[in-house]
């Protein structure tokens, strides 16, 4: 009986068949309203897809969608986000939900999604809608002045006449 042993290499292609996937499902970032062009959204956590494909030696492709997509731009090399159009009003907007996807040299498809937040900054006077005096010991009236309060630094109200406890102004 005659036996012969051989040692073989066998290599496994891998095909690229699986689509790129977001570490996260959502990101959250925020930025300041009023921010200039080019000021980067701040990401509570770093943007990034991957491809379990190891012959996807491209990498991925990392885009935003949606509705007003438009106003950010992704870095698709390190997954920033920066403001890409004009300034943003937290009054008019205050959430922005994006689409994020991530596509792989043939063309598979992952998804996920980026909330940004506008958060306020004061630039903007208060407006008293109404002004409704409750309890007479924390407001002295006096000819054409109303103080809210007591002591130092307290709120005035100029008035053109003396206003009783209890009228709505």
């Amino acid at each position: 009986m005659l036996m012969m042993v051989s040692n073989f290499q066998v290599h496994v292609i891998d095909e690229n068949d699986n689509s790129p996937t977001f570490e996260q499902h959502v990101y959250q970032g925020h930025i300041p309203e009023n921010s200039k062009v080019g000021t980067k959204v701040i990401l509570a956590r770093k943007i990034t897809a991957v491809d379990p494909d190891i012959s996807d030696k491209n990498g991925v492709k990392l885009e935003l969608h949606g509705k007003d997509s438009d106003k950010f731009k992704l870095n698709p090399a390190n997954g920033d986000v920066y403001l890409a159009t004009d300034k943003l009003d937290r009054e008019e907007k205050e959430v922005y939900y994006l689409r994020l996807k991530a596509t792989d040299s043939v063309g598979n498809i992952g998804e996920g999604q980026l909330v940004i937040h506008v958060t306020d900054r004061n630039d903007h006077q208060p407006k008293f809608i109404k002004l409704q005096v409750l309890d007479s010991r924390l407001v002295s009236v006096a000819k054409d002045k109303v103080w809210v309060g007591s002591g130092v630094g307290a709120p005035v109200l100029d008035m053109s006449e003396t206003v009783p406890p209890g009228t709505r102004i």
